[in-house]
């Protein structure tokens, strides 16, 4: 038995957050709606004593401030705010223990109603099986083996399932159920026919598809559109690359991608540790040197993905990994990898048949972290806004919007502009429960 807490509260009524935050943050901006780094600090601080939190709560400013200004403004927006605010109370009570990991049920594979069809890949980690349910619909189940799964391997694993609910749409994959059996854990998810952006060229080849700059666009246009959502909804992937990125169906003519693989991802409330994780190559720079991650380095890492993807270059498993890629070609060494990141220039050059293109990738791969835009600003691109409507028109019914709790849509324009300078009251506190 115990009693519930302030946040714990906030967060199931979502309605009485908002409109603090809102509060709070117009103490800070007046009639504004933007705040600078300066504002943000007040505003953390007057919302912290409101709602009975120490400031550490929310978050490490320097950090936050770069990572909550999803649209790359250089201003904190009260939508922004309240993301920051939401994301870092739950991710404090998660640390407490009040919002425990997601169960993993015990039942076999029979029991679940899975019936596998053919294996479809062996990694270090999983097998990887196309089977079918017992409404006959494809599934991609993961059998991970317990005794290759450590306490953090399965703490992982379950953050992993959590991200793939909380990110759910049309652009990132979907997982469905975790369960485990006396061997083994198991994840499913949706079976993708399109393979991965490894052998892209190669299979478009062989389908006879002509790679022209719409068709490159409309895959680059949607790979930015899943990281702006990802982004908007404070989680950061952390390992862009190209056997990430798979295509749900196998018509190339038409491709539509969906992000895989949150093994390694990080919500943005989550408190740096030092170990990055990522995949060399694909690192930008400000993760080398500061082991942590920011969302303009998911773009960079794409960045390197669209180069390579353009010029023939990305990495193959079946090569020795200094062969291909951008930084990874004639390196030896992770420290030498990291060197090639940070110094090697891009041979922007060698993508002449789209100029366009090639501005746009000079400024995803800058080395300065504080001059890289972010997703939101890649898509105003005039090379992405000149295939718009072609895009939307070829993308209909892949969309992003959130369906787990954490992905709420925001405060609306309405809502801030209606709530007035009444502060929460004790009737919140006497609203609490004992549970």
């Amino acid at each position: 038995m115990r009693q519930v807490s302030l946040p714990e509260l906030l967060l199931a009524r979502r309605d009485v957050l908002k409109a603090e935050v809102v509060k709070s943050f117009k103490d800070v901006a007046g009639s504004l709606t933007t705040i600078d780094v300066g504002g943000l600090r007040s505003f953390r601080a007057g919302l912290s004593k409101a709602i009975g939190v120490s400031e550490e709560v929310l978050g490490n400013l320097q950090a936050e401030f770069v990572r909550f200004d999803f649209d790359g403004d250089g201003r904190i927006h009260f939508n922004e705010a309240y993301k920051l605010v939401k994301h870092h109370l739950w991710a404090h009570l998660k640390r407490l223990g009040c919002i425990s990991q997601v169960d993993v049920v015990r039942r076999s594979l029979d029991e679940a109603g899975y019936r596998v069809v053919r294996t479809l890949g062996r990694g270090s980690q999983a097998v990887v099986y196309l089977a079918a349910d017992n409404l006959g619909r494809e599934r991609c189940v993961k059998c991970y083996a317990k005794d290759k799964v450590t306490p953090e391997g399965l703490s992982e694993l379950k953050d992993e399932f959590e991200s793939l609910q909380w990110m759910s749409c049309s652009l990132i994959a979907h997982a469905f159920e975790i369960f485990q059996d006396v061997e083994c854990y198991y994840m499913v998810g949706e079976a993708y026919h399109g393979g991965d952006l490894t052998t892209l060229r190669e299979r478009a080849t062989q389908q006879a598809v002509t790679m022209t700059e719409s068709w490159w666009r409309t895959i680059f246009s949607q790979c930015f559109q899943a990281l702006a959502f990802l982004h908007e909804q404070a989680l950061m992937h952390c390992d862009i690359k190209e056997p990430n990125i798979m295509l749900r169906t196998s018509d190339l003519s038409a491709p539509h991608i969906v992000l895989i693989d949150f093994g390694v991802s990080r919500a943005m409330a989550t408190a740096d540790t030092g170990i990055a994780g990522g995949t060399p190559g694909y690192i930008p720079p400000e993760t080398w040197d500061a082991k942590a991650w920011f969302p303009s380095g998911d773009v960079f890492s794409f960045g390197v993905c669209m180069v390579q993807l353009l010029l023939d270059k990305v990495p193959r498993s079946n090569e020795h990994w200094n062969t291909r890629g951008l930084f990874l070609e004639g390196c030896s060494t992770f420290a030498e990898v990291m060197e090639a990141t940070k110094c090697r220039q891009v041979p922007f050059q060698q993508i002449q048949d789209m100029p366009d293109l090639s501005g746009i990738l000079q400024r995803v791969l800058r080395k300065q972290m504080m001059l890289r835009p972010r997703a939101p600003q890649v898509l105003e691109e005039a090379w992405f806004q000149a295939g718009r409507r072609e895009s939307e028109e070829k993308q209909h019914g892949l969309t992003a919007r959130p369906m787990h709790v954490l992905g709420t849509m925001g405060i609306s324009d309405a809502l801030f502009h209606a709530v007035g300078p009444k502060r929460m009251g004790d009737q919140l506190h006497t609203r609490r429960t004992i549970l």
